[in-house]
């Protein structure tokens, strides 16, 4: 699968944690060997949609990925590319709308 990492979610990340840049980069590997199927089927990638949440430019849906118990990648498929939108620390904030 392609992969689109946002600016704004690499700035969060040289911020987060070591645990969470971790994660993040085993996350980026990771993503780059699968097709949306077998993403959307992986058992180490939770990846969830985010009910009434969709990308205000294209209208595609909002989705999240879990990273450690609570930090989340906040993110939206787009054709053939995941777009990495946003990364959060707190589980919370990745589900309110901004």
């Amino acid at each position: 699968m392609e992969l689109e990492i946002q600016p704004t979610l690499m700035a969060d990340a040289l911020g987060a944690e070591a645990p969470v840049r971790k994660a993040l980069a085993k996350l980026i590997r990771t993503i780059e060997r699968l097709d949306e199927q077998e993403l959307r089927s992986h058992k180490g990638i939770h990846l969830h949609r985010i009910q009434n949440q969709s990308d205000p430019v294209s209208g595609l849906p909002l989705e999240s990925v879990e990273l450690t118990r609570s930090a989340r990648v906040k993110c939206m498929v787009k054709g053939r590319c995941l777009v990495l939108l946003s990364l959060h620390t707190d589980h919370d904030e990745a589900y309110k709308k901004r």
